[in-house]
């Protein structure tokens, strides 16, 4: 990438499974604008590759990108923030470990 390119920025969220296209035989992951998907998680008749897996694995998706920024905001508090005591920053992670375990 030269000096005068920039890079290109991720679309932010919060993202949407918004729904499965039966034909095509994926999920369709968005964001809340109107622009095209971000994402399509197909599924076929492949054992490895199910309705059921394609599902969970746009949910997780959708979750993983959805909790980024919580993440990055709860790691920048613990990092900046010297007074803290190491219960708080457990408490802190804790809270962080929940969220990411919520499906």
């Amino acid at each position: 990438m030269s000096t005068t390119e920039t890079k290109a920025k991720r679309t932010p969220g919060p993202w949407l499974v918004t729904g499965e296209n039966l034909q095509g035989r994926f999920f369709v992951i968005c964001d809340n604008s109107a622009a095209p998907p971000l994402l399509l998680v197909r599924y076929s008749d492949n054992p490895l590759a199910t309705r059921d897996k394609a599902e969970a694995n746009a949910a997780f998706i959708v979750h993983a990108c959805n909790l980024h920024d919580e993440l990055v905001a709860g790691f920048k508090y613990i990092a900046n923030d010297g007074a803290l005591t190491l219960n708080e920053i457990r408490d802190i992670a804790d809270a962080l470990l929940s969220r990411c375990q919520q499906t």
